[in-house]
């Protein structure tokens, strides 16, 4: 009976091992085709400002246009970075921009 339940336990913690180890590699994944996407716009932007044709701020498929939300930003001052860097969380979670693009926004009001 004990032998039983042990074997069970175990089949039940493997499985979820395995369960667990497929959502990784699933996040790891979408991770490099996202990374490997975004490589590829930079490309594409680098050679269209190389050949001098203009270039626009796409809308994302989520409908995020990162010209439009620079005015939500909260202005930075240069004494008080610990409170600006909360207040630019609360505004980047209440307008819910996505989060890869947060250090694009975060970097008009730092330079």
């Amino acid at each position: 009976m004990q032998k039983e339940k042990i074997a069970a336990e175990d089949e039940k913690l493997q499985a979820e091992t395995a369960l667990q180890r497929e959502k990784i590699a699933a996040e790891r994944e979408k991770t490099q085709a996202d990374e490997r996407e975004q490589l590829r716009q930079h490309t594409e932007r680098q050679l269209r400002i190389e050949r001098g044709v203009p270039v626009t701020d796409p809308v994302r498929a989520d409908g995020f246009r990162l010209s439009s939300a620079v005015k939500f930003v909260p202005r930075f001052q240069d004494n008080q970075m610990d409170v600006y860097l909360i207040a630019f969380e609360k505004c980047m979670l209440v307008h819910q921009f996505p989060k890869d693009a947060w250090t694009q926004l975060i970097h008009t009001q730092l330079t």
